[in-house]
């Protein structure tokens, strides 16, 4: 079985994620002081409203471990049983070995 990870920057269509069940894990979208996880705090019509009111392009970050982790821990144990590992190209290779999921 073949489960489908990716962070928000992959931009998937929203028919994909339940079509294809795709996980998407949220970035953080920063206008200024104020941090938004995408697609939970902010979707794409507040995303350009804010664009349109300050007039200025946010930064983004990656994901979180935090995020990541929080991902992982909803995981059935059956997925943990066949995803003895998950790797997000977007974390560094040194960060994900300690996240490495095994069963109790």
């Amino acid at each position: 079985m073949l489960r489908i990870v990716t962070d928000g920057a992959a931009d998937i269509l929203p028919q994909w994620k339940s079509e294809y069940g795709i996980d998407v894990i949220p970035v953080n979208i920063m206008f200024g002081e104020k941090s938004y996880l995408q697609g939970v705090e902010l979707d794409n019509e507040g995303f350009y409203k804010l664009v349109d009111e300050t007039k200025r392009i946010p930064k983004t970050s990656q994901p979180t471990l935090t995020s990541l982790w929080s991902f992982t821990v909803r995981l059935p144990r059956s997925a943990i049983r066949f995803y003895p590992f998950m790797s997000l190209p977007s974390f560094p290779a040194h960060m994900l070995r300690r996240w490495r999921l095994r069963p109790k």
